[in-house]
């Protein structure tokens, strides 16, 4: 089952990519940034996502999505790093979180978790 959800979602992300190529997508710089991000996230490149997120100007209609956005991938990625990694360095989890290193270590999403 999992394995036909995936062909699906992969055909579906595929016309999808085939419908943006369509629109005038030079146009409209916000329109390129959701896209990248939407990419990014398909492929799972998690530390690239951070550039766009926090360095685009979006419209302040906008800000509360990219705010729960961005929380929300946070948590997601210190889930995985919290499974995966029983030593990690502060700075690759700030990367990873799209934090500062100092910040990284005063993180308190979950305070329970030792990097």
């Amino acid at each position: 089952m999992d394995l036909v959800v995936t062909l699906m979602a992969n055909l579906q992300f595929e016309q999808i990519a085939k419908s943006m190529d369509r629109l005038e997508l030079e146009d409209n710089p916000e329109l390129q940034a959701v896209w990248a991000l939407l990419q990014l996230l398909w492929n799972r490149k998690h530390k690239e996502i951070w550039p766009i997120l926090q360095g685009h100007p979006w419209r302040a209609e906008l800000q509360p999505l990219i705010e729960a956005l961005s929380s929300r991938c946070r948590l997601d990625t210190q889930e995985l790093v919290s499974a995966a990694y029983s030593s990690i360095s502060p700075a690759a989890v700030g990367e990873m979180l799209g934090m500062a290193e100092q910040e990284a270590l005063e993180c308190e999403l979950h305070a329970e978790e030792q990097w």
